[in-house]
């Protein structure tokens, strides 16, 4: 009755996790020395003259250069090929990492939405100055551009993000785990190419790095995209270390999730499933322990912890 009773949990928790995982990207770059879409999409990256590779986030990542200046035009063209989104009638998520040149100081343009010789032109992702200071991110939308709160540190890897609600015309601008919210921006008409690292209008070029680019046709949350910046970064650690890292209060009392995790810096995200697959609860929790109100029925539910790129799965009883 026991074994009969673990394979029906761990076929319940495999279907779960399908679910969890449904998620998938319209094209995904790792620039591992290649311009190859990881996603299966078979959306290859197109470019024009030799790509320079050099030390990713994980891996290998994409190195331009331009000069103090800005104005330099690159060794290489790159962009994603045309077709792939329309704003003003697919909600999307823009993700990725970027690691501005320390001599940087003029706009930076990581990501430009364009069909050339229609005047189409939408810089999603920049890195500029405001209110006095360099090296806010920023999205050039309906005429009009929207910044993060902080701003990016030169010389150093950061996780960046755009999502367009073209239903509700929000925009919402991610800095590592900072996320601003921007309204009344009505995304405009465009089924070109998104272009790497360049703005063709006054010669405008991106000095810096880039890896591990993703592109949805759906508004990811912010625990989705928290999860995909963690899974991003390479810890060196194995399911088998990250299960004895951690630690459950199992049962848990009084409706107090606790979790202990040894040992490993970074962003961990938590999911509780019921039985029947349904997501219960997320959070993402930066240090080494969680504790968080389950608010749920007495019964047994699935709990899993993603760190690092790999995850463990248990059972918690709530009491």
């Amino acid at each position: 009755m026991k074994k009969n009773l673990l394979m029906f949990t761990l076929m319940l928790f495999a279907s779960v996790m399908l679910k969890a995982q449904s998620t998938t990207p319209v094209f995904h770059y790792k620039f591992d020395g290649n311009l190859e879409d990881a996603s299966a999409n078979s959306n290859d990256a197109v470019k024009t003259g030799t790509v320079a590779y050099g030390t990713g986030i994980d891996g290998q990542g994409i190195v331009f250069t331009s000069g103090v200046d800005n104005t330099t035009s690159h060794t290489f063209t790159l962009q994603t090929p045309a077709g792939l989104l329309n704003p003003a009638t697919d909600d999307f998520t823009l993700c990725g990492w970027i690691k501005i040149d320390a001599t940087a100081g003029v706009d930076e343009y990581v990501m430009v939405h364009q069909a050339p010789g229609s005047g189409q032109r939408r810089s999603f992702l920049f890195v500029s100055e405001t209110t006095g200071t360099f090296g806010y991110l920023g999205s050039f939308i309906a005429g009009e551009n929207s910044y993060s709160e902080s701003a990016i540190n030169p010389g150093e890897w950061t996780y960046v993000a755009l999502r367009s609600n073209h239903t509700t015309n929000t925009v919402t601008l991610t800095l590592n785990a900072e996320h601003t919210v921007t309204t009344d921006r009505t995304p405009e008409s465009c089924d070109g190419a998104i272009v790497f690292g360049r703005h063709d209008v006054g010669s405008k070029f991106f000095q810096g790095e880039m890896d591990e680019f993703r592109l949805y046709k759906e508004l990811l949350t912010d625990a989705e995209l928290d999860a995909i910046r963690a899974q991003d970064v390479p810890t060196g650690i194995s399911k088998n270390e990250l299960s004895e890292k951690v630690a459950v209060v199992n049962p848990v009392r009084n409706g107090k999730l606790q979790i202990q995790v040894n040992g490993m810096t970074g962003s961990k995200l938590i999911e509780v499933y019921s039985l029947t697959g349904q997501k219960m609860m997320e959070a993402i929790f930066e240090g080494d322990s969680f504790t968080s109100d389950l608010k749920l029925g007495k019964g047994c539910y699935l709990l899993k912890i993603t760190a690092g790129g790999e995850f463990v799965s248990t059972k918690v009883l709530t009491e």
